[in-house]
This record gives structure tokens, sequence and C-alpha cells, in this order.
């Protein structure tokens, strides 16, 4: 059976015989961490969904007229909807405009289908246009959402959608996985450490392989470790850490933080002081996920902050 990943297969499948049934739902969330590919499984989908011929292997044929236009990113059925703009948010008129080509009849064949990546990013007001749509869907249109956490979308609109949560799979078919993904240029050892990383996240972790970042961890993580096991200074971790890229900052000192608590690097930490630098980092991450242009110098220096 295909599916894009192995540790999605089981909702791959479940979904397909939905359609191969006529019980397709109108609006499905695929909601978990950031690497486990619910962007990728949501293009597949939607290519299965346009396709011409797709029922042979559970797969979209890829030869089609519509598959070579849904690779072209010319598909005029196919709509994704992101955030925009300085505020990176999915704005009102984009969900406006979402109504409008929903109500309008299929250019190709018999249905419409809108990606939205990042469906948490919606403003109030998209929101609620949104749910408007969701409440009396056209019925040849098909509304396919992402976030991290369901719970950053509003209760009304997870009642009106199909949820499926996605996680990782067993530490040895990731491990599998990985390898042949690949092409076997990285020891087991590596690929571990980057599983670790990624918080077992198999796409995080290839691109992690892929761009050297296990270097890049370790040069942010030393000074961290050295801050909370008292050997240095908060200057000299705000001076070790100059210059480098707040999202990484963030990744590496939540990770890092976590592996503390389970003891990967000893107990000679304070666990009191661990959770409060990620109860900081937490705050962090809420505001940047906000519709509001932050500075991210004030950010640094709220991290830093005792």
């Amino acid at each position: 059976m295909y599916s894009p990943f192995p540790w999605c297969e089981n909702s791959w499948n479940e979904l397909i015989a939905a359609i191969k049934k006529n019980r397709f739902p109108h609006a499905l969330l695929f909601y978990g961490n950031n690497g486990l590919g619910k962007t990728e499984f949501s293009l597949q989908l939607a290519r299965y969904l346009l396709c011409s011929d797709p029922y042979k292997n559970n797969r979209a044929c890829e030869a089609c007229k519509d598959c070579i236009l849904f690779s072209a990113k010319t598909h005029g059925d196919f709509y994704t909807i992101a955030p925009e703009g300085d505020s990176k948010s999915i704005g009102v008129d984009q969900i406006r405009a979402l109504k409008i080509a929903a109500h309008q009849k299929p250019q190709r064949n018999h249905i419409k289908v809108f990606f939205m990546p990042q469906a948490d990013k919606m403003t109030v007001a998209a929101s609620n246009a949104l749910l408007k749509i969701l409440e009396e869907p056209p019925g040849d249109s098909i509304f396919i959402l992402t976030s991290e956490s369901k719970y950053l979308l509003s209760s009304t609109i997870l009642s009106r959608c199909q949820h499926y949560g996605f996680s990782p799979s067993s530490s040895e078919e990731t491990e599998e996985w990985l390898l042949s993904n690949t092409e076997n240029k990285f020891s087991r050892e590596a690929i571990k450490e980057a599983l670790s990383w990624s918080l077992g996240a198999p796409l995080l972790a290839r691109q992690c392989l892929q761009e050297n970042r296990l270097l890049d961890y370790q040069a942010l993580v030393t000074p961290l470790l050295q801050f909370f096991s008292g050997k240095e200074s908060l200057f000299f971790l705000s001076k070790a850490w100059q210059g480098k890229a707040l999202a990484d900052i963030l990744y590496v000192s939540q990770v890092a933080c976590y592996d503390l608590l389970k003891g990967k690097w000893g107990e000679s930490f304070n666990r009191a002081f661990v959770y409060q630098w990620l109860e900081k980092i937490y705050k962090i991450k809420k505001l940047l996920s906000s519709h509001i242009a932050l500075n991210e110098t004030l950010m640094l220096d709220f991290l830093f902050s005792q």
C-alpha cells in the first residue's frame, strides 16, 4: 500500500478508502510537530484527489494531464492559502477570495481542493469567515488544513474538520527510512543524533544531516550546558550566542532542556532553573506565533534577562 511516509500509512489508507466509498470529508485537519510530513502528505492527497486515473496503486498516476498540471503548479482546481505580508498571517481578504473560488465550478474535473498550511496563522476575522464557508461548504470543494497543534485553532473550526494527528513511528522504522532516504551517506550513530535533535521528526532529521547542522547545534548547546551547570555566566552565554539566529537558539534551547530533564547529561543541573528557561522559550514562541511583527533583539533580551 502506498503512502508518502511509513509513519502515516494508516491515515493514508483510511483516506483513500473513504474516497473510493464516496465518504470523503469536506474538511480535513492534519496536525503535529514540524518535520513529520504534513505538507507533503497534504500535497500527495490533493494530487490523488485531482488525478484522472488514481486507483491502480492507491496513488496518483503522475502521468495524466491533471498530474502534469499539478506538478507544474498550474492546476486550475488547486488553491493554496498561506500566510503573507509582514505580519505573516492569513487575512480575511484571503478567505473572501477563497469563498469566491469555492463557489465557482471546477475548471477541469468534479472537485476543487483548497490547501491551507499553517491554518493556525489565520486572524480572528479570517477564522470566522472560514467557519461560515465550512458550515455550508460547496459540494465540489475540499479543504485541507495543517497546524502544529489542533488547539491553535478555534473549537468551531475543529468541529467542522476531520482530524488526523501526525507523530513519529518507532525509532527503528524511522532510522531505516532515514538511512534509505539519505542514500546511506550517514552512520546510524549520526542518524540517531539527528533524530534526537529533531525530537523524532524524520524530515527535520534529514535536513539536519544534509545541511550538516549537528555541528551547529553542538556549538549552541555547549555554552548552554556550561551555563546551566554553573560553570559560566549568563553574560558568557549571550556572548557565545552573539549573531546566532533566534530560531536556532530557541530550537536548540528547547531540545536541550528536554534532554536535561530526561537526564541525558547527568543530574548536575538545577531542574527548577531549566523549567524557568523553558517557560521563557514558550512565551517567546507564543509571541512569535501571534500576528504581530516583533523585534527579535527584544526577544533575546527577554531570554537573557534574570
